[in-house]
């Protein structure tokens, strides 16, 4: 077998110029047999072994020798990247040694696809795995410097937990007043969570606002009251037990009446009146009145309207209790023995007034 060792030398020592001979004599003399370097040299040189005279070729001639192999890996390259792919897009996945994924299946962790022109489906260069489909549990949401916050974590081990964020739901007053060109609202987190916030925007006249929920107004008096203000603050007075439709005909209030606090115009039995109060004539008139009527009743109200009792007697002794006052009512029937009672005895004798 040829001796590598004393082949690199014969190598090295054409390339510095010397010739055969010398390259044996100095083989020899360090040693080695005449066969071993007689073989090697034919390797090198095939039929030289016998001491032909012989040169390394010129530096000329290994410079055309270098620029031939560059040329060689310039051309093998360019055809990789222009043709090679294509060879490839006529293989199979399974002759490129990939795997097919099919449906629920894909081309995870360190793999790549694959182009395999010949096959419909993905091709991996990996097995194919699974797909992994997230399932999330979250917590309840908690609200941190003004943020409300949840952590998520997916069951499945597919992905990274993740936090969520629950943006503010905001509810807003009424713009306030238009004053100095500017009107404000507050902002509320319905959430609980976001510290209030004011808005402003610029306005062109001063705007009354007389809605419920951004302050007593007492320049809405004029424009049917405030309901952030008492009736009192206003300069009204209230007036009780007011049916809706009375006031509506304005039997009741002398004046104008106007939304308050402590009452209003929607609550048949109390209403805010600027003027006074007009005590209306108590039957034949064909409106139930309670105020005002209260002493004699009225004919135009049934008993029980009027907070009393009808009761059956043959005189208003027998059929109202000692002590009880009775009343006028559409329903009392003195001739039939039917008398409107009040309840509470505050008259020793019982009259019909």
């Amino acid at each position: 077998m040829v001796n590598q060792e004393v082949v690199k030398y014969i190598q090295s020592s054409l390339a510095k110029g010397l010739s055969v001979n010398e390259i044996k004599k100095n083989l020899i003399s360090n040693g080695w047999e005449e066969f071993e370097v007689n073989e090697a040299i034919n390797s090198v040189m095939p039929g030289k072994s016998s001491g032909e005279s012989a040169s390394a070729p010129p530096k000329k001639m290994w410079l055309i020798i270098g620029i031939i192999v560059v040329l060689l890996g310039v051309s093998s390259a360019t055809y990789f990247l222009f043709f090679a792919g294509e060879d490839t897009q006529t293989q199979t996945c399974a002759e490129l040694s990939g795997d097919i994924c099919l449906t629920g299946e894909e081309c995870a962790g360190t793999g790549t696809y694959l182009s395999a022109a010949s096959d419909s489906s993905y091709c991996c260069s990996v097995d194919c795995t699974p797909v992994c489909t997230a399932s999330w549990n979250c917590l309840n949401y908690t609200c941190v410097n003004g943020t409300n916050s949840r952590l998520c974590t997916d069951s499945s081990n597919c992905e990274e937990s993740k936090t969520q964020i629950l943006a503010a739901n905001w509810t807003w007053t009424n713009w306030t007043d238009c004053v100095n060109g500017n009107q404000t609202k507050t902002g509320t987190d319905r959430n609980a969570c976001a510290s209030p916030k004011n808005e402003t925007r610029a306005c062109t006249s001063n705007i009354i606002n007389c809605s419920a929920g951004n302050g007593c107004n007492l320049n809405c008096v004029n424009l049917g009251g405030d309901k952030d203000c008492t009736c009192e603050a206003q300069g009204a007075s209230i007036f009780e037990n007011i049916t809706l439709f009375l006031v509506s005909s304005g039997k009741v209030c002398n004046g104008t009446v106007v939304l308050s606090s402590n009452d209003t115009y929607y609550n048949i039995n109390r209403i805010c009146c600027i003027g006074n109060a007009v005590i209306p004539t108590c039957g034949n008139d064909g409106f139930c009145k309670i105020l005002g009527c209260q002493d004699t009743g009225d004919t135009d109200c049934t008993c029980e309207e009027q907070n009393w009792i009808l009761k059956g007697g043959a005189d208003p002794v027998s059929a109202c209790e000692k002590g009880s006052f009775v009343r006028r009512s559409s329903d009392t029937n003195t001739e039939g023995g039917i008398f409107c009672c009040t309840p509470n005895p505050k008259d020793p004798n019982p009259r019909i007034p």
